[in-house]
This record gives structure tokens, C-alpha cells and sequence, in this order.
């Protein structure tokens, strides 16, 4: 299983390849990009298969002291400090690659942190173009978006 994260904050979108830990824990890895939320479908398809291939298993997992380190690179593209600044503001989608297929799944925000919205996910086969994985995971973030404001009642 290869996995990455698109994040999109303001009128930024963030790809981060994921790797798991020897503990099982899945990470966040290089490549992390910053994009323009006006990229293109392909450029933004490009950059998600890109994450995915360097996703990986078996990485050392990081010890106490160093964990919140792991998530430092995603901060400085963002030019925010810590976790919960950049969260406050982030929508997240889950891009999990198993075989022939790619998932794209929509998280829906809690107090702390992001839970999948298996629902609303999204599939396609691994072989689509990158055009149409860059199409299916702009609308997999408008669906978030979506759940965020129905987790929080606004807009009612």
C-alpha cells in the first residue's frame, strides 16, 4: 500500500507522501509540495503519483523527543509554526494507493485532528491519467470541505 496527503490551506494545496514507521504508524515523508489552489488537474495529478511513489513502509519510527519534527517541513512550506495553526484552517484528503486503485477520502475535522469520511470516498483505477486523479482530488477536497460544514453545523 503506497499512501500521501493533500491538504489544501488558503489558496494553497500541499501534497505529502506517507511512510509507515516499523511501529505501523504511517508519517508524513518527502516529497512535500506546496501548489497554487488553482494548479492544474495534471500538475496536481502529477504531484499526488509522485507522493505515492516514494511513499514507503518500514521507516524508523521516530522517537519522543524527535516526533514533532516529523510534521516541521510541512510547516515551513506553509509558513506557520505549529500543528494546530496550520490545522485550524486545513482540509484534508487521504490518497491511498492499494494495487490497481487509487482512494481518495475525504477527512472530516474533530476537535483535534481529522477522521475519514469513508463514505464519500472516491476511486479510480492506478493507470488513469494524471489529469483525472488531479480532477477527482479537487472535488475530493470540495466533499470535505462539505463534511467539515456539516460536522459543524455552519452554513445551516
Amino acid at each position: 500500500m503506497k499512501r500521501a496527503e493533500l491538504y489544501q490551506r488558503d489558496d494553497a494545496l500541499y501534497v505529502v507522501a506517507q511512510a509507515m514507521t516499523t511501529a505501523g504508524l504511517w508519517i508524513h515523508a518527502d516529497p512535500r509540495v506546496r501548489l497554487a489552489a488553482a494548479v492544474s488537474d495534471v500538475e496536481l495529478g502529477k504531484a499526488l503519483r509522485d507522493a505515492l511513489a516514494r511513499s514507503m513502509e518500514g521507516v524508523p519510527h521516530p522517537d519522543r523527543d524527535s516526533f514533532g519534527l516529523v510534521s516541521a517541513p510541512l510547516l515551513a512550506l506553509a509558513a506557520v509554526k505549529t500543528w494546530s495553526t496550520f490545522e485550524k484552517r486545513a482540509v484534508l484528503v487521504s490518497v491511498i494507493q492499494r494495487d490497481a486503485a487509487i482512494r481518495l477520502v475525504p477527512q472530516r475535522k474533530v476537535d483535534r485532528g481529522f477522521v475519514s469520511d469513508e463514505a464519500a470516498g472516491r476511486e479510480l483505477g492506478a493507470g488513469e491519467p494524471d489529469e483525472a486523479l488531479g480532477a477527482h482530488a479537487k472535488r475530493a477536497l470540495e466533499d470535505a470541505r462539505g463534511s467539515q460544514v456539516k460536522a459543524t453545523g455552519a452554513g445551516s
